[in-house]
Order: structure tokens, then C-alpha cells, then sequence
């Protein structure tokens, strides 16, 4: 039977194995945010694929005869989400994308909270089929009728992208100590 030996690092040799194992990490992270995609058209889509299922909470929300304004919030966060997982750099360009499809999407959850609160009133459920047209063929004046609902939601999703904008600007430092501290490393070599 062998025997085993057990091998201890030194504390300088646990250091050095610990910044090896952060400089991979830094470069990791700096090589993973250049190779994104410059296709900022699939992360509008992605942004606005979030914006709709936050916009489907808005209107959840609306149809409780709710004000549904702090759902914005929620909306620009699943936008924000839904935009990063499409792998598209994360510029400033990130924030057109994300308000753009929020500003579409308010209004989707806005139509989808009056729609729950049409089927759930059970008189006139034989007539939601008649509504849902109703308000797609008129849909400036249903806009009118949802004016304050929608402005306090835009002013929640512009709330949103200040921090939208916050995160883009972290995001933007970290990855610039983390190049001032490999370069600060490399020139130590």
C-alpha cells in the first residue's frame, strides 16, 4: 500500500496561487465584455421581450384597481435582464434599448389590466370578446382614458433607467480597475 504525502503551500505560494487565480478571473471577465455582440436590434428584442412579461405584472397589478406605476420599475428591471441575457455589449446604447421597449410595453400592460378586469366582472364576461376589439380598434382612446396610470408609469421607468444608467456606469469602472490591475501586474513582471 502507498503511502500518501500531504503537501502544504507556503504563505507566500498560497499568495501567489491567489492572484494567479484573480488575474484569470479579471481576464475572464474583460475577454467575456469585449467578445459581446454589437447587435443592438437582438438586444432591443431581448429588452422588449422582458419589458412584456413585466408589462403582463403591470397589468396583473392594474386590474386590482391598483395604480400599477411601481410595476414600471419592475419592468425596466426584467427589460434590463432579458436585454443582458442577449449577450449585446452594455453601452449606453443598452439604455435606448431598455427604455424604448419599456415605452412600448406600458401601454401592452396597461390594455392586459383592463382585459383581467373585464373577464373578471363576470356581467359583462359574454362581452369581453366585443371589448378586446373595441380597444384594438380604438386604441388612442383607451390610451386617453389610462393617461395618468401610463405617465406615472413612465416616470417609474425613468426612475428605472437612472439605475439602468448606474449599473452600465459600475459595470464600466470595474472593468476598467480590473485592466489598470492586470496592467499594473504585468509591468511588475
Amino acid at each position: 500500500m502507498e503511502e500518501k504525502t500531504i503537501t502544504y503551500l507556503t504563505p507566500e505560494q498560497q499568495e501567489a496561487a491567489t492572484a494567479r487565480e484573480e488575474r484569470y478571473y479579471m481576464r475572464k471577465c474583460i475577454d467575456e465584455e469585449k467578445n459581446r455582440s454589437s447587435n443592438y436590434f437582438f438586444g432591443f428584442w431581448g429588452a422588449l421581450s422582458g419589458a412584456l412579461a413585466g408589462a403582463i405584472l403591470y397589468g396583473c397589478i392594474r386590474s386590482n384597481g391598483v395604480i400599477a406605476s411601481i410595476a414600471g420599475l419592475f419592468v425596466v428591471f426584467m427589460a434590463s435582464k432579458a436585454y443582458d441575457a442577449t449577450k449585446v455589449k452594455r453601452n449606453i446604447n443598452k439604455l435606448y434599448c431598455v427604455i424604448l421597449a419599456c415605452v412600448l410595453a406600458l401601454p401592452v400592460g396597461e390594455f392586459i389590466g383592463c382585459v383581467i378586469s373585464m373577464l373578471a366582472d363576470e356581467a359583462t364576461s359574454g362581452y369581453t370578446m366585443d371589448f378586446i376589439r373595441y380597444y384594438i380598434n380604438n386604441f388612442g382612446e383607451f390610451l386617453s382614458e389610462s393617461k395618468i396610470n401610463l405617465v406615472l408609469g413612465y416616470v417609474f421607468t425613468a426612475i428605472g433607467g437612472y439605475k439602468v444608467i448606474k449599473d452600465i456606469k459600475a459595470q464600466d469602472k470595474k472593468l476598467e480597475e480590473m485592466e489598470e490591475a492586470l496592467a499594473q501586474y504585468e509591468e511588475t513582471e
